[in-house]
């Protein structure tokens, strides 16, 4: 019995490994969307100086996430950048400026990271 319980908690160390690893892999690929989406952005004077300071804050986050940051601060700043985007997603004036943009954002918020 003593065996058995070992065999688990091995099998359950792995399948956390792997879990965390597959996090990261997403949690990498959504910082590339996001910086892709930034970067299409660009040219925001045409908007109100309240969102253009929402999409300021989100270089400022894409600028975190470039740097040596570590899992948990990345997720952290993944989980500040999902609400500015969400408040993008339902601003009416960041719809008529960037329609299609702002379905392409919205994806990015349907990313879910999960810790163990």
């Amino acid at each position: 019995m003593g065996t058995c319980q070992t065999s688990r908690k091995r099998i359950k160390s792995n399948s956390w490994t792997i879990s965390e690893g597959l996090q990261q892999k997403k949690l990498d690929f959504t910082c590339q969307r996001l910086s892709l989406y930034l970067e299409l952005v660009g040219d925001t004077h045409s908007l109100g100086g309240y969102l253009q300071e929402r999409i300021r804050s989100l270089f400022e986050i894409k600028q975190k996430l470039n740097s040596n940051a570590t899992q948990s601060q990345k997720i952290k700043s993944m989980q500040e950048a999902s609400e500015i985007i969400e408040y993008l997603y339902n601003d009416k004036h960041f719809s008529q400026a960037f329609p299609i943009l702002r379905e392409s954002l919205f994806e990015i918020t349907q990313v879910s990271i999960v810790l163990d």
